[in-house]
């Protein structure tokens, strides 16, 4: 991502993370917890202290939306990279004030289905289901 985009988004995740730890984390006795990062990542937790999937629908985690002309790509907190043991970082990296494009699709969106229209110039996305086994 842009850098101005990123910061905004890894920010997101800082205020979530406070929010959470205010509120939520005293009734479970635990909070959420920010390491030292894992290059290239810059925001990364104890991937021990972060909440279980289904905690995370009732806690509204941050999210940034994609909009298209006929989609829309949601990202959340379950964008979350396992980097080593015991560290989860955002999924994203800083792509530096100058990048050809705002943001680049890589490694860790790969489960998404693409369909490329390549006579209209469109780009269909979907999110994989994470429900099925």
């Amino acid at each position: 991502m842009e850098t101005s985009i990123y910061k905004a988004f890894t920010q997101a995740y800082n205020v979530w993370v406070q929010r959470y730890n205010d509120a939520i984390a005293p009734s479970i006795d635990g909070n959420i917890t920010q390491v030292t990062p894992v290059a290239p990542f810059t925001t990364c937790y104890n991937s021990s202290t972060l909440p279980p999937v289904i905690e995370l629908h009732n806690s509204d985690p941050p999210s940034i939306a994609f909009v298209f002309p006929k989609s829309v790509w949601n990202i959340s907190l379950f964008d979350m990279v396992s980097v080593n043991d015991g560290v989860d970082c955002v999924g994203f990296v800083d792509g530096g004030s100058k990048p050809k494009t705002s943001i680049v699709i890589g490694e860790h969106q790969i489960g998404f289905l693409l369909e490329f229209d390549i006579s209209k110039s469109r780009l269909g996305f979907q999110e994989p289901n994470l429900s099925d086994d």
